[in-house]
């Protein structure tokens, strides 16, 4: 279906797709661009990749298809590259956790870069970042939400098909509603992941931490060592929604504070069995 296929950021989820389309034979060429020399390296020499792009990018203008892999906060700097570098009928997409900020970035480059683009976000990941962290399966069977920022139903049709051939599901959904849902699923659970870890380090040495916690601590922590820099741009730029679904969160904190406060073991456990019965 294509002939290239490009990635421009080559961290653990780069580096995984990258491997991904190679296992998958769906397409001739995997190209890939990073600032870090060492992961353009070390990508090629574990053959990830065919080959990787200088400042040049003469192997950007033979792609046919873009997949922008880099943190959101870079997206206009990227934008700018592709911009100038791209062949007529290339398509432009990414896997990114917030798609309404594409929308402000697109505004501000030619038409044609909007025409061209449609945004994909693959529900997986890990705590884990960097090319040396890429997984095998991180994509397999894993749901992806397209997000069209143009009514081109070809485009719409071409990049679910590349997404199911590496053996994923797909949904579309429109950017706001994504942003809404996402800070809701994944953006809270990541902030809650945050605040509690710290408290709970702010009142544990951390060199006794392991004697005193267990599986549901690690769960937690898991999350909270996600990548500074990625989750920093997440919640900066989806902030209005993050914050609703604080406040979301924090009422309820308080009325489950309220019935343990109460102290009737009776509420207590249909609180408990209400989430329970919805989860089986």
């Amino acid at each position: 279906m294509f002939r290239n296929i490009y990635i421009f950021g080559l961290g653990m989820m780069g580096g995984s797709l990258a491997h991904a389309i190679k296992r998958g034979k769906n397409c001739k060429k995997v190209y890939a661009y990073d600032t870090c020399r060492q992961s353009l390296l070390f990508a090629k020499k574990n053959l990830l990749i065919d080959d990787y792009d200088d400042k040049q990018f003469t192997l950007l203008k033979k792609s046919d298809l873009i997949i922008i892999c880099a943190p959101v906060k870079k997206y206009d700097e990227i934008f700018n590259v592709i911009d100038k570098n791209i062949s007529e009928n290339v398509i432009v997409s990414d896997i990114g956790s917030i798609k309404s900020n594409i929308t402000k970035s697109l505004d501000n480059f030619p038409v044609h870069l909007r025409r061209r683009f449609i945004g994909s976000h693959p529900l997986t990941g890990s705590e884990k970042y960097g090319i040396r962290s890429f997984q095998k399966n991180l994509y397999n069977n894993q749901y992806v939400l397209i997000s069209q920022f143009n009514r081109d139903t070809n485009l719409l049709k071409k990049i679910t098909n590349f997404w199911r051939k590496i053996g994923c599901n797909c949904i579309t959904i429109n950017p706001k509603q994504h942003d809404s849902l996402l800070a809701l699923t994944s953006h809270l659970p990541h902030i809650a992941s945050f605040v509690l870890v710290k408290n709970i380090l702010s009142k544990c040495p951390s060199e006794e931490i392991d004697s005193y916690t267990g599986g549901g601590f690690r769960d937690f922590a898991r999350l909270a060592n996600s990548d500074p820099e990625m989750w920093e741009g997440i919640i900066s730029l989806n902030k209005r929604n993050i914050i609703k679904s604080i406040d979301e969160f924090t009422n309820e904190i308080e009325n489950l504070k309220k019935i343990i406060r109460n102290g009737k073991s009776v509420d207590i456990k249909k609180y408990i069995e209400k989430i329970h019965k919805k989860l089986n």
